[in-house]
């Protein structure tokens, strides 16, 4: 296949694979209820109306906690990971690197099964904590990942200066490869958030009648309603996660953060 045919091939793969997204976004913002083309307005009408849900403004709020409490949690459990990975010689390290990594490539809704038979299997009633505790262990692979290769990358004359000038193994992390990290623990931070927040396989499971989330109060809107005050949900999703990517990309580059760890 020539350069340019493959370019083109890319292309209108990309194309079809967005024109759902741009399906939503439009009918989000289309004046008629029933979505025809072209449009016989634009309007912002269906944004205000899906506010107007009390089940969404609650989900909402239940999201945001869920994404950050969760986040928080996946902070410090992904950083360790990532830098006991990046000290760690050792023939083991790279089927424990599978292992930690596993939530990224298992699909949600195995997870989801796992923690709710596990859950139950304990006995704990812990009601809003297992959907945090769940959360967590579905997004610290992608803060452990994004840290792991900003480290993978870092100069290891660095650490034997600081060394040579004194610095114990803690002032090393500390003054040292944390600062050269920060990229890969923002980005892994923001990713975090963004999986937790628009999760649905997991908090399937693991939610009940008082955490509700907002990816499952629209599933529970649309069984008996159908307008698009859902697309705007959906649309506004979109958005926040298209441009959280683009500034992702614009501040440290996604390719290299997600395949510097590689090898």
């Amino acid at each position: 296949m020539s350069r340019g045919l493959f370019a083109w091939v890319s292309t209108l793969l990309q194309v079809w694979l967005l024109l759902p997204l741009a399906a939503i976004v439009y009918a989000s913002v289309a004046t008629d209820a029933v979505p025809v083309f072209p449009p016989t307005g634009i309007t912002l009408h269906w944004y205000a109306a899906a506010y107007d849900v009390g089940s969404f403004r609650r989900g909402l709020e239940i999201s945001l906690i869920v994404a950050c409490l969760s986040t928080v949690l996946a902070m410090p459990v992904g950083l360790t990971a990532a830098l006991a990975l990046a000290r760690w010689q050792s023939p083991w390290r790279a089927p424990i690197e599978t292992a930690l990594m596993a939530p990224i490539f298992v699909p949600g809704l195995v997870i989801g099964i796992a923690l709710m038979m596990a859950v139950a299997a304990s006995g704990l009633d812990i009601g809003f904590g297992r959907l945090i505790l769940g959360h967590t262990l579905m997004i610290f692979p992608y803060i452990a990942r994004t840290t792991y290769a900003s480290l993978a990358v870092q100069d290891a004359s660095l650490e034997e200066a600081a060394r040579t000038m004194g610095a114990g193994e803690f002032r090393i992390v500390w003054s040292v490869q944390l600062p050269l990290a920060r990229p890969g623990i923002v980005a892994g931070t923001i990713f975090a958030f963004i999986m937790s927040f628009d999760d649905v396989p997991v908090a399937l499971f693991l939610a009940d009648a008082r955490t509700t989330t907002l990816p499952l109060a629209v599933l529970s809107y649309l069984e008996y309603n159908f307008d698009p005050a859902v697309a705007a949900v959906s649309a506004a999703q979109v958005i926040f996660t298209f441009f959280a990517a683009v500034l992702l990309e614009r501040l440290f580059g996604l390719k290299r953060l997600w395949g510097a760890g590689n090898g």
